[in-house]
């Protein structure tokens, strides 16, 4: 009887690791298919500031939370350092923020 049991929760032991392990694949398929949208839609920006906003932003590592400070801050940072135009730079920068929206979707 308690082999019997014990052969029971192995089981289940072995059946929760096994969801784990596949709803983890999932998260990341999922994480490389926005990531993919985000470039996507980062390829389509026609302004070198607005691909330069929407590269650094993501490499600053934004959440859905995040996305307008990070924005933001990155762009008021690439504009201080004069590596982009300050008079169009808040266009690109929502430009790349629908982008990087489109990436952590």
């Amino acid at each position: 009887m308690f082999v019997d049991a014990w052969k029971g929760s192995l089981h289940m032991s072995t059946l929760k690791g096994t969801m784990l392990v596949l709803a983890i694949i999932g998260a990341a398929g999922a994480a490389r298919a926005d990531r993919a949208a985000g470039e996507a839609c980062a390829g389509q920006l026609t302004t070198p500031d607005a691909k330069a906003i929407y590269a650094a932003s993501m490499a600053a590592g934004p959440t859905k939370e995040t996305i307008e400070s990070t924005v933001g801050r990155v762009t008021r940072e690439l504009v201080d350092s004069k590596k982009i135009a300050w008079d169009v730079a808040r266009d690109n920068g929502v430009a790349a923020a629908i982008c990087i929206t489109a990436a952590l979707e």
